[in-house]
């Protein structure tokens, strides 16, 4: 666990509770305060915070910002390093708001340092095994860990008092089973008995498998001007910077300098790269083909006949999946032995008709299952789906597409098959939907030009899974609660999040601070007034091998009820990586405003506790995250004409069917941000 600093956290100075009244009080205090109830309170809260500090004349740390809508429109980066210019600014659009009657429209936004992100690249490194079970504490399931305090009884018997809920818990554990490090590994069960569980061969004796899925639509054979004398192994020759086919060259009469180029061939350049690739780097790989157009085509590895799927068959979810999964016979051996016949296959391919997408996802995740986990698809698409599952061409088949979606990244999810989608300039696919598949399975989406399609593809397939049905239980202590978490709350100190497949460089943050007052009082705590708070992190994961896996990580952090001190030696890693993730998620959720309040309430955390040793951290923050404000800025600018008289419901909904690709790109890139480099947050 990486945190930003020191936890910040107030003192409360709480009366003293007596036990009996903690018993009559805690019930119908936890019961009053409602979720709704919750947020109010917050509210009032950090208005009152704002309401109470002095305006600003210098530079100081402050846990609350007050971002003002009308700054919103302003670029990200246009302020400057200047003490008074945010004073300075922020003055200048209130009297703005007033002259205009708008009044003081504002966000109140906190920003510290309770802040913490978890890397789950370490996944890939071996950690210490257990002796024995984890041991969890029965009232909030923290695990026991290397800061537990183990009493030993007279009795023989053994008390622990849980260091998050401080429940005593009667227990019994050897002494080599008591946990001695931050980060241990327990082993829930081994490759056998997981290949045992689902029914299948062991993972062992499985391989990866790749399912390249092809858009050869008739939007496919849209060409692109290329100069120089130039051929392609189907009609032309072309150097797209992988290799030189010897084809006829074809030229526009007068045009003896251009050559016109298909999206498709540009594409089956790509793909014969990248086979020819695999079967030097990775000749035990399977390899197959489905493409997609009016009908489905299951090409497999190219030894057999494809098998096509029409008409109602691409209505059919069951019909489709099973149909790939039968496939198995079309994928029997490997690259280095199919590599010439998938070529000649890919070669033939010709575009035409509309666009099945759904149908053929479909069918290429159920190929990819009889592989190991860590298998992969990749849909390559210019398009927008219309032809059976998952059509997305007309308004009133959104919401039906919606779940479909969701259905299918589920589906790929647990069966540990990561699913990327590349889609080529031009055209509009509709990728918050496709997006949202990507981000179930772990994959990636990529808008490119077919004539720089071959370089996302390679980077695609060299980034490995490296651990799939993975999911996060984060713990804090019982005083502490997440901030701004809307899923996957279990209690206000108990998170659970859903991972599916990760890479490397998968990252994910969260917020915290402490509860409110009235239920602190009721639960007779004060975490502000310990000198260290614990965290605690359970991930579940499955190994490449099969094998299914917990880590417990454990850490105590410093407390600090000075902003100042919290603020020392913070990590703008952390912080930037944080802004990006939570202002992407608002924007694919339609929260524009509120994503661009996010960013620029950060901005000025970060600008503020950047020296210049990291003044570079505060710039890769804003050349990443202008875009994404400007493009948001430009979407709105659109809409106020069109949604007048729109309801915020009706508004987001028409936010949802209407949204850019190139806005749900930014927003899916900005939501996978990673601090993975030595020396700057990879956002964008």
């Amino acid at each position: 666990m990486n945190f930003a600093g020191k936890a910040y956290l107030k003192k409360r100075n709480l009366p003293v509770i007596k036990e009996k009244e903690l018993e009559e009080s805690f019930a119908p205090a936890s019961s009053q305060l409602s979720e709704a109830n919750l947020e109010k309170f917050n509210a009032l809260e950090e208005k009152k915070e704002v309401e109470a500090a002095p305006r600003r004349r210098i530079r100081r740390q402050r846990s609350v910002e007050s971002i003002t809508k009308l700054s919103l429109d302003r670029s990200l980066s246009s302020e400057s390093n200047s003490e008074h210019d945010e004073d300075m600014e922020d003055e200048e659009l209130f009297k703005a708001n007033e002259e205009q009657k708008i009044g003081e429209e504002r966000y109140h936004l906190k920003v510290d340092t309770n802040v913490v992100s978890i890397a789950l690249g370490t996944l890939q490194q071996a950690g210490i095994f257990a002796t024995g079970e984890p041991v969890f504490c029965p009232s909030c399931q923290a695990a026991l860990n290397c800061y537990s305090r183990i009493i030993n009884n007279p009795d023989d018997t053994q008390t622990w008092k849980c260091e998050f809920c401080e429940a005593e818990n009667t227990i019994n554990v050897e002494n080599e089973e008591i946990p001695q490090g931050e980060t241990l590994d327990y082993m829930i069960m081994s490759a056998n008995q997981m290949a045992e569980a689902n029914q299948s061969a062991s993972e062992e004796n499985k391989e990866i498998h790749v399912v390249f899925c092809i858009d050869i639509s008739g939007s496919m054979c849209v060409s692109e001007a290329v100069t120089g004398k130039i051929q392609l192994k189907t009609h032309k020759k072309i150097d797209l910077g992988i290799s030189d086919f010897d084809m006829n060259e074809q030229f526009m009469e007068g045009e003896h300098q251009i050559t016109y180029v298909s999206r498709l061939e540009c594409v089956q350049a790509a793909i014969e790269a990248q086979l020819q690739q695999m079967a030097v780097a990775t000749p035990d790989r399977k390899v197959g083909i489905v493409t997609f157009n009016s009908e489905v085509s299951i090409i497999g590895d190219g030894t057999a006949e494809a098998v096509t799927l029409v008409g109602d068959k691409l209505w059919n979810f069951d019909t489709c999946l099973q149909t790939g999964i039968a496939s198995e016979s079309r994928m029997r051996q490997t690259i280095q032995n199919t590599k010439d016949s998938m070529v000649e296959k890919l070669i033939n391919l010709y575009e035409g008709g509309p666009t099945a997408l759904g149908p053929a996802l479909v069918a290429a995740i159920g190929i990819a299952t009889n592989g190991r986990p860590g298998s992969k698809v990749v849909v390559c698409t210019d398009g927008l789906a219309n032809v059976g599952l998952g059509k997305l061409d007309e308004t009133q088949d959104w919401e039906q597409a919606e779940m479909f979606y969701t259905k299918v990244g589920n589906l790929a999810k647990e069966k540990g098959i990561e699913i990327s989608v590349i889609s080529i300039t031009g055209e509009d696919c509709k990728l918050s939907q496709l997006g949202r598949v990507c981000e179930l399975t772990g994959g990636d989406i990529v808008r490119v030009s077919p004539l720089n399609i071959a370089n996302e593809f390679a980077s695609i397939l060299q980034t490995p899974v490296i651990a799939t049905q993975v999911s996060a239980l984060i713990k804090l202590h019982r005083g502490l609660m997440f901030r701004y978490q809307n899923e996957g709350l279990i209690d206000p100190s108990t998170l659970k999040k859903e991972l599916g497949n990760v890479t490397a460089e998968a990252e994910f943050t969260f917020e915290y601070s402490t509860r409110p007052s009235t239920e602190l009082e009721a639960l007779g705590i004060d975490p502000g007034s310990n000198e260290k708070i614990p965290f605690q992190t359970q991930i579940h994961f499955t190994k490449p091998d099969g094998m299914r896996c917990m880590r417990v990580l454990t850490s105590l952090q410093d407390v600090t009820d000075d902003l100042d001190e919290a603020a020392t030696n913070v990590d703008l890693k952390v912080l930037g990586v944080n802004a990006a993730q939570r202002s992407a998620q608002l924007a694919s959720q339609g929260e524009y405003r509120e994503a661009q309040a996010v960013m620029r309430s950060w901005k000025r955390m970060m600008k503020r506790n950047a020296g210049e040793e990291q003044q570079h951290y505060v710039n890769y923050y804003l050349d990443n995250m202008t875009e994404l404000n400007r493009n948001l800025n430009d979407v709105i600018e659109g809409e106020k004409l069109s949604s007048q008289d729109m309801r915020r419901e009706e508004l987001q909904q028409a936010r949802n069917i209407s949204r850019n690709d190139h806005l749900s790109h930014m927003a899916f890139r900005a939501k996978n941000a990673s601090s993975n480099q030595k020396k700057e947050c990879t956002i964008m």
